[in-house]
């Protein structure tokens, strides 16, 4: 039960991001429920997913001694591994395809400038 302890308040952001995905895919599959259209469905996924991303490694990246990208090169690595076990759960099978990686490339891109930012931030504030 300890180690269950230190193990959510050392990982609480990313726990938090993984919730916040899940509440994501219930919003998003309610709305297609509705009949709403899968391009705006799947913008809207886009949209929701790089904001949480640079929330994320702004997050992040204050809590870290690292430069700012390297902070938010770390966050994306998080980011790929949760989306990619997510992905794999899913009932089709996972393949990459050639939007699948220019999408990991706008994570990686929105990853390394919250984690810049929230370098500056950070040391604005101390």
């Amino acid at each position: 039960m300890i180690y269950l302890k230190v193990l959510i308040s050392n990982h609480k952001i990313t726990i938090i991001y993984i919730i916040s995905i899940f509440l994501t895919a219930l919003f998003l599959s309610i709305l297609t429920t509705f009949n709403v259209s899968y391009n705006v469905v799947s913008i809207l996924s886009t949209l929701i997913n790089v904001i949480f991303v640079f929330i994320y490694a702004y997050l992040c990246s204050q809590k870290q001694n690292c430069k700012g990208y390297k902070s938010g090169v770390k966050s994306w690595l998080k980011i790929t591994l949760v989306l990619t076990v997510l992905n794999l759960i899913n009932i089709r099978l996972f393949s990459f395809h050639f939007r699948l990686i220019i999408y990991y490339l706008l994570l990686l891109i929105i990853s390394i400038s919250g984690g810049i930012l929230g370098k500056n931030n950070q040391k604005k504030l101390s």
